[in-house]
């Protein structure tokens, strides 16, 4: 899947935006992944962002019970913390990525 269209789905399934009208590009800047961090914070969600040498894995999980309906746990690797964060937030929402 393509950049753009990761960023279409986080702004609509992540961020619960109807039209985005604004540049939002969380899946290769690091300062609009940060808004889906601090999105999913706001949600109760806790995050683990481990930059590695030549990748980045995210860790996402949730905190209790009230979050039914989304997945309890996800850890997503990526080249980048950007593309590893939208991947791990689409996936705790139930969208999965390829």
């Amino acid at each position: 899947m393509e950049n753009k269209e990761i960023d279409r789905l986080v702004a609509e399934k992540v961020m619960g935006w109807d039209d985005v009208w604004q540049p939002f590009f969380p899946s290769t800047e690091i300062k609009d992944a940060w808004l889906v961090v601090e999105k999913m914070k706001d949600m109760g969600l806790f995050f683990n962002v481990c930059p590695e040498l030549d990748a980045c894995h995210v860790d996402i999980w949730v905190q209790s019970d009230r979050h039914q309906g989304l997945n309890p746990y996800r850890t997503v690797h990526e080249k980048t913390a950007p593309l590893a964060i939208c991947k791990a937030a689409l996936a705790i929402v139930g969208v999965e990525v390829t």
